[in-house]
Order: structure tokens, then C-alpha cells, then sequence
């Protein structure tokens, strides 16, 4: 064997070790920080048809296999059951335990919901998915008080952007 096909053959081996370890990793994270992972991985934006719906069944069984069917969570996807990011997490779910999905998709919950999380961890970027699937939030003084009490400046700087964008605003403040 020379250098070179030695050389493919140890790269091969870790490849097929990469989504292993991945998958272990997102055991520690939660679920919507592991669909930003699973998001962002190469060899997921690389797969396609069903490939894609593999890997990403990989992280649904996963995650469900390591702590259940988290309540929250999917209540969390009933807010955001129109983000085209959540998309192929929903269709994996789906896929897998879709009597689970759609009695958690069959509830409306109000997107309000969600804010006490996404400021605690300062998530600007969920906060922002939040924002592009319904269209238009509106925050109480109270809120507001919460995001800065919670440092949550990330947080801070987009309800104020999006609270001054005019006839555009997605954010309505109520003093």
C-alpha cells in the first residue's frame, strides 16, 4: 500500500467518525443549539434529498434517544413550525415519531413563550427566527426590563432595531 492510499484510507476512517462524535456532542446541547449545529455542519449542507433527511433523522433519533421526548421543545416548534430553518428538523421528527409531532403541532402557543429562554442565553439569532415566523411580536415594558436585567444585549440590540425600522418595525413596544 503506498503513502497516498494509506493517507485516503485514515481520512476516510475519520470522516466516517466525524458525525459520531457530532452526535455525542449534541447530546450536551440543546435542541435548537443542536439544529444550529446540525445547520452549519458541512456534510449536512452537503447532503440532499435523502441523504439530508438521514442525517438529520441521525440527530432527531439522537437527541430523542438521550432524554425523551422534550415537552418543550415541542411546543418551541409549534411557535416556530413556519421557520424555514426548522424545517428539515421538523420533516426528521416528523418522519420518526409523527403521532408525537402532530399532537404537539395540533396546540397553538403564543411566541411570548419563548422569550424567557431566549434572553437568558442572549440567543439573538433564535430571537431573530422567532421574529421571521411571525412577523410581528409585541414587547411590554415589563419585557424589556428582562432583557436588560438578564444582560441580554445581543437581544436588546435587535428588538430596538426592529422597534425603530418604521412602517417596516416587526417589534411593537407597549409603555
Amino acid at each position: 500500500m503506498d503513502e497516498d492510499s494509506s493517507h485516503q484510507k485514515h481520512n476516510s476512517g475519520l470522516a466516517g467518525l466525524a458525525p459520531e462524535l457530532l452526535l455525542r456532542t449534541a447530546a450536551f446541547l440543546s435542541w435548537h443549539h443542536a439544529r444550529a449545529l446540525w445547520t452549519a455542519l458541512p456534510f449536512v449542507a452537503l447532503a440532499s434529498g435523502t441523504s439530508a433527511d438521514k442525517v438529520w433523522r441521525s440527530l432527531v433519533a439522537s437527541l430523542v434517544a438521550a432524554r425523551g421526548h422534550d415537552e418543550g421543545f415541542l411546543a418551541d416548534l409549534t411557535t416556530l413550525q413556519e421557520a424555514k430553518l426548522y424545517q428539515p428538523l421538523i420533516n426528521a421528527y416528523m418522519g420518526l415519531f409523527p403521532t408525537v409531532v402532530k399532537t404537539a403541532l395540533s396546540h397553538r402557543y403564543s411566541p411570548n413563550r419563548m422569550l424567557e429562554q431566549i434572553f437568558a442565553s442572549d440567543d439573538a439569532s433564535l430571537l431573530k427566527v422567532l421574529l421571521e415566523s411571525h412577523r410581528c411580536l409585541q414587547f411590554e415594558g415589563g419585557t424589556l426590563i428582562a432583557v436588560i436585567e438578564k444582560r441580554a444585549r445581543q437581544c436588546l440590540e435587535v428588538i430596538l432595531r426592529e422597534a425603530s425600522a418604521g412602517e417596516r418595525a416587526r417589534v411593537r413596544l407597549e409603555y
